[in-house]
C-alpha cells in the first residue's frame, strides 16, 4: 500500500537548492538566447529563418518554459520524494524525484517547441502581409481577454486544484521503475499545461515587454500553485487580464502586438 514517509530535511533542502539553481540557469540561458536572437536578426537584416534563427527561437522558448515552471514544482517533487522514501522502506526500488521531473519537463519541452513554431509562423505571416500588423494590437487584446476568461473556466479550476494538491494523483497513479516515474511526471505535466497553457499563450503577444511579462506570469503561476490563497489570486488575475485585454482592444494601452517574443 502506498503511503507517505517523513521527508528528511536534507532532501527538502536539496530539492529547493536544485530547483533554484536550475531556475537561475534557465533564466540566464533565456536572456543569453534572446540577446543572441536580436543580434543575429539585426545582422541578417530582420530575416527570421537565416543563420539558425529558428533553432535559437525554439531553444529560447524551451529554456523560458523550464525557468518559468520549475519553481512551482517544489510541492509535487517533495510529495514524490516522500512516497519514494516510503516505498524504499517497504523494499521497493523507487526512483528519485528528479526522474519524475524529467517526465514533467519533457511535456514543457514539447509545449515550448510548439509555441516557438507559432511564434515564428506568426512573425513571418505579419512580415509577408503588412496589413496584419494593423490588426495585431487588437488581436493581442483579444488573446489577453480570452486568457482571463480561461482563468474562470472549469478546466482551469480542475487542473489548478490538481496542481495545488497532487498527493491523491500520485498515490492513485504511482508506478515503479524509471519508465513509470517519467510517465507519472509527464502525466502531471499534462495537468500543469491544462492549468497554465493560456497564460503561456499571452507570451506570444507581449514580446514588446521583454522579460517583464514572462517574469510576471512565472510569479503568478508560482503563487497560484504553491502559496495559500492561490485560487483567489487566479481569480484576481482573470479580472486583470480581461481588463487589460479590453483596454488594448480599445486602444487605451499597448502591452504588445503581433506574434513574437
Amino acid at each position: 500500500m502506498l503511503a507517505e514517509a517523513a521527508l528528511p530535511r536534507r532532501t527538502g533542502i536539496a530539492i529547493a537548492l536544485g530547483l533554484g539553481a536550475l531556475t537561475v540557469a534557465g533564466w540566464a540561458l533565456t536572456i543569453w538566447l534572446m540577446d543572441r536572437s536580436m543580434a543575429d536578426t539585426a545582422a541578417m537584416g530582420g530575416q527570421l529563418f537565416g543563420g539558425g534563427m529558428a533553432a535559437i527561437d525554439v531553444a529560447t522558448w524551451i529554456a523560458m518554459m523550464a525557468a518559468m515552471m520549475l519553481p512551482a514544482t517544489a510541492p509535487v517533487l517533495g510529495a514524490v520524494a516522500r512516497i519514494a522514501r516510503s516505498r524504499r522502506e517497504q523494499g521497493a526500488i523507487a526512483q528519485a524525484p528528479w526522474v519524475f521531473g524529467v517526465g514533467y519537463l519533457l511535456v514543457w519541452v514539447v509545449f515550448g517547441a510548439v509555441a516557438a513554431g507559432i511564434d515564428l509562423g506568426g512573425r513571418a505571416a505579419i512580415g509577408d502581409i503588412p496589413s496584419l500588423a494593423t490588426l495585431a494590437p487588437r488581436g493581442a487584446g483579444v488573446v489577453l481577454a480570452l486568457a482571463g476568461l480561461y482563468q474562470l473556466s472549469p478546466l482551469k479550476t480542475l487542473c489548478l486544484a490538481h496542481c495545488r494538491s497532487p498527493l491523491g494523483f500520485l498515490l492513485t497513479h504511482w508506478r515503479e521503475g524509471v519508465g513509470g516515474a517519467v510517465a507519472l511526471g509527464a502525466r502531471h505535466g499534462a495537468y500543469c499545461v491544462g492549468c497554465c497553457w493560456v497564460l503561456m499563450v499571452t507570451l506570444l503577444v507581449t514580446g514588446a515587454l521583454g522579460l517583464v511579462w514572462p517574469l510576471t506570469i512565472s510569479l503568478l503561476v508560482f503563487v497560484e500553485k504553491v502559496l495559500p490563497g492561490g485560487r483567489q489570486v487566479a481569480l484576481v488575475a482573470a479580472v486583470a487580464l480581461v481588463g487589460l485585454g479590453l483596454a488594448q482592444v480599445a486602444g487605451l494601452v499597448m502591452l504588445g502586438s503581433a506574434v513574437g517574443m
